[in-house]
């Protein structure tokens, strides 16, 4: 499992007290799961009706859509950070480019308050 993964996993509601299956992007280092039972994921939705600036779209006319294995536009949603067991992984549906990456990882240092490096 490496960063910029996207993966299904059972996502748990914010309320902890169920779950569906649901695609997710890795975020922690390729290093850091080596190393660890855990990574980092980001939620990914197909509701893309209220799009926020943390939030980036992935449209099914983007040239790289292809590569990411998911069905419908869909909103990478950063403010959606949760930490879980890489066993919980159902299964690899693709990854994201490396323009998309560095959007994400701006939005994320945008998020958390994080210098540019």
């Amino acid at each position: 499992m490496k960063k910029g993964d996207i993966v299904l996993i059972k996502y748990p509601f914010s309320d902890l007290i169920g779950n569906k299956v649901r695609p997710a992007l890795v975020i922690s280092s390729e290093q850091y799961n080596r190393t660890s039972q855990d990574a980092l994921f980001i939620a990914i939705s197909s509701v893309i009706d209220s799009p926020r600036s943390v939030d980036l779209l992935i449209s099914s006319t983007h040239v790289d859509f292809s590569r990411t294995g998911l069905h419908v536009a869909s909103l990478v949603k950063t403010d959606k950070i949760f930490c879980l067991l890489q066993s919980s992984t159902a299964r690899f549906l693709g990854d994201v480019s490396v323009s998309m990456q560095k959007e994400i990882d701006s939005r994320l240092r945008d998020l958390l308050g994080l210098p540019l490096s």
